[in-house]
């Protein structure tokens, strides 16, 4: 028997893992959502496609306590959370699933609450004796595995880029345009000279080609939790940077303009006695901006993976690539590792991210992907 208790199971990147795990055959599903109604939608609808029993439960993530009590009620295998923006609702569900005494997946991908996750509450989910993964998406999670592999065919790891392109309108909801605007902003951490260092997110602009020339574009220092965590797996490197922009790069540059205007608030204002979501108000701009755009509306996104290091005293640099519907690829990731732990394939207790994963694990997960239709291009 395996059973899967999903939060934000009715959202975007919830429904495609759900699916995922439907046509998994798992035997059940629990959707827990705030908007019960939408979860009950999709439940109907999973569970004309396979033989997994699908439910649905109202579930409001900024009740903590509540969220504990569903836990242990509902006594799944793994819970799964896709509840963002995760700076915001990361560490407060991931401990309520260790107090629960349930192991944990989501696809967290900003750094602060991944070193919360990570420094805070490991040593509660060993007590626990639950395996907690944080960053188990694209970008963080995939990228983190190919950084992990890439330095095992190595003698020496100095450097690990990672760099990314995202359709500016491909979806994700509200949550994910609060995420743009919070890894823009600020001070980022990033892993220079063999240390951890903050530096101004946005800067060092640097242009990205994938090696077959389909995506091109600008990509800036970001906040994600690359930088934060591959360090503490992968013994020497020196630098681990994460740099990432929207394509059109325009997109990229209109973030920029609308946080200088103070679009980033995530406090309504009121317009004429109306409160207005200024989140609402980049999404509404955006689209009117780039209504003419065709690669701003397609679903693929593209990641790219640079490892370099030495290899029988030569120099070496292994590159790793992807570039696919982007909710595919960061749900059908989560997706595999949650089924691996409900399957105890994967047994690491405490909590961690991704690539604390060794090559066999790691392939696995690849192997699943690619099972999917999605294929990651190896130049090593």
């Amino acid at each position: 028997m395996s059973k899967f208790l999903v939060l934000g199971g009715a959202g975007e990147e919830g429904s495609v893992f759900s699916r995922d795990l439907v046509n998994s055959g798992v035997n059940e599903i629990v959707l827990a959502d705030y908007n019960v109604a939408q979860a009950e939608k999709l439940a109907k609808e999973l569970n004309k496609i396979g033989n997994t029993k699908v439910s649905a439960i109202k579930a409001d993530a900024n009740k903590p306590d509540e969220l504990i009590k569903i836990f242990k009620e509902q006594n799944s295998d793994v819970i799964c959370n896709f509840v963002g923006p995760y700076y915001r609702f990361g560490p407060p569900v991931a401990e309520a699933a260790i107090k629960a005494g349930i192991p944990y997946v989501d696809i967290n991908d900003d750094y602060e609450p991944t070193l919360e996750i990570l420094n805070n509450l490991n040593d509660k989910a060993k007590e626990a004796k639950i395996p907690v993964f944080t960053g188990c998406g694209v970008s963080p999670g995939w990228t983190n595995m190919m950084s992990k592999l890439g330095s095992t065919k190595l003698d020496q790891t100095d450097k690990i880029s990672i760099d990314w392109l995202w359709p500016a309108l491909a979806g994700g909801g509200l949550g994910v345009i609060e995420h743009i605007y919070h890894m823009l902003s600020g001070k980022c951490l990033q892993y220079l000279d063999g240390e951890y260092k903050k530096v101004s997110s946005g800067t060092e602009k640097t242009r990205v080609t994938s090696t077959d020339g389909k995506f091109d574009g600008y990509v800036y220092y970001v906040g994600h939790g690359e930088p934060a965590t591959l360090p503490r797996y992968i013994d020497g490197v020196k630098e681990v940077i994460n740099k990432g922009g929207l394509l059109p790069s325009e997109a990229t540059e209109l973030y920029f303009k609308f946080i200088e205007a103070g679009l980033n608030d995530t406090d309504p204002i009121a317009i004429d006695e109306q409160m207005v979501s200024l989140t609402d108000v980049t999404v509404a701009l955006m689209e009117r901006k780039l209504k003419n755009s065709e690669v701003a509306k397609d679903e693929n996104g593209y990641f790219k993976v640079t490892v370099t290091g030495k290899k029988d005293n030569k120099e070496k640099t292994l590159i790793y690539e992807i570039a696919e519907p982007g909710t595919h690829m960061t749900s059908w990731t989560a997706s595999i590792i949650a089924q691996m732990i409900a399957k105890g394939k994967i047994t690491e207790t405490g909590t961690n991210a991704p690539e604390v994963l060794n090559v066999e694990q790691i392939e696995s997960v690849l192997k699943g992907l690619e099972d999917r239709g999605l294929t990651t291009k190896r130049s090593e």
